[in-house]
C-alpha cells in the first residue's frame, strides 16, 4: 500500500488503484510510462481529429482512455472520460468539441500527475 502522503499532490492519478491493478509500483510505472506517452499523443489526435470534423475518430481514441482509465484514474475522471465517449457517438464535431474541452483539462491533469510521478520515482518519462 502506497502512503497517501507519498504522492498528496496527485488530483487525477490513483496510484494505490494503479498499484493494485499491476502488483507493484514498478509495474506501475511501467504502465504509467506508457500511458504517459499514448495519452501526451492522444489529447493533440482528438483535437486535430475534431477540427476536421470527425467526431468517430475523436470517439475511438477517447474509448481507448475509457478503456485504461479503471486501471489508475480516480472515480469522478473515470466518470468524467465515460460520459465524453458516449456522447461522442450522438454529438455533432461542434458540440462534441464543447464536450472535449471540457474533458481535455483534466486529461491534461492526469498527464502532468503521471508525469510528476514518474519524476519523483527517477523514472524518465516520454514527454
Amino acid at each position: 500500500m502506497v502512503d497517501p502522503q507519498y504522492f498528496p499532490q496527485a488530483t487525477h492519478l490513483d496510484i494505490e488503484r494503479a498499484i493494485g491493478y499491476t502488483g507493484d509500483a514498478a509495474a506501475a510505472a511501467d504502465l504509467l510510462r506508457m500511458v504517459e506517452q499514448s495519452l501526451g499523443s492522444d489529447i493533440d489526435k482528438i483535437w486535430k481529429t475534431l477540427e476536421m470534423g470527425d467526431v468517430a475518430s475523436a470517439g475511438r481514441l477517447i474509448h481507448a482512455i475509457k478503456g485504461f482509465a479503471p486501471m489508475f484514474c480516480h472515480d469522478l475522471l473515470i466518470e468524467h472520460v465515460t460520459r465524453a465517449e458516449a456522447l461522442s457517438k450522438t454529438e455533432s464535431a461542434a458540440s462534441f468539441k464543447l464536450v472535449f474541452a471540457d474533458l481535455a483539462p483534466e486529461l491534461l491533469l492526469l498527464l502532468k500527475d503521471i508525469r510528476s510521478y514518474l519524476s519523483d520515482r527517477g523514472t524518465p518519462g516520454g514527454g
